[in-house]
């Protein structure tokens, strides 16, 4: 039994076979393929859509032949449908943006924290170094003025 499925006369696009799918060099198939493969099933699935819809709208109205009028009401709502996914797709969009920003600056506070607690430490290392510093100069001078006297 053959896996392939003949295009059909009516124009549909072919559907993409596994075994025209070539191998990628780690292993597994090629991504830009696979890609391709998607789209052509997507197309061929949108074909069938819209050859359901004019099928539906013949049935409805009773004609082998959908009338003009059925074809634009199927039309209608296939655009309100796209609207309404185009709808879906810009709120989740809008979503994945806020929670990204949200992470964005959560992670930017989260940075300016860690180097407000650097600068903390590095003055703290700072005003140390200058305070054995002094001590330094201070045990110097003081040894200096005694070798100065016992001479």
């Amino acid at each position: 039994m053959s896996t392939q499925i003949p295009e059909q006369s009516s124009g549909l696009t072919a559907l993409p076979q596994l075994e025209n799918l070539p191998f990628a060099s780690e292993g597994g198939y090629a991504p830009d393929k696979v890609r391709e493969a998607f789209d052509a099933f997507r197309r061929h699935s949108l074909q069938l859509q819209a050859q359901i819809r004019v099928l539906q709208a013949a049935g409805r109205s009773g004609q082998a032949v959908p009338s003009g009028h059925a074809v634009r009401m199927d039309a209608l709502h296939l655009i309100r449908a796209a609207a309404e996914f185009a709808d879906a797709l810009e709120r989740d969009a809008q979503t994945a943006s806020a929670v990204q920003f949200r992470k964005a600056e959560e992670d930017l506070r989260h940075r300016e924290r860690e180097i407000a607690d650097k600068e903390v430490e590095l003055d703290k290392y700072r005003q140390e170094s200058e305070r054995q510093r002094a001590e330094l100069v201070n045990a110097a001078r003081s040894e200096s003025r005694e070798v100065i006297a016992n001479a």
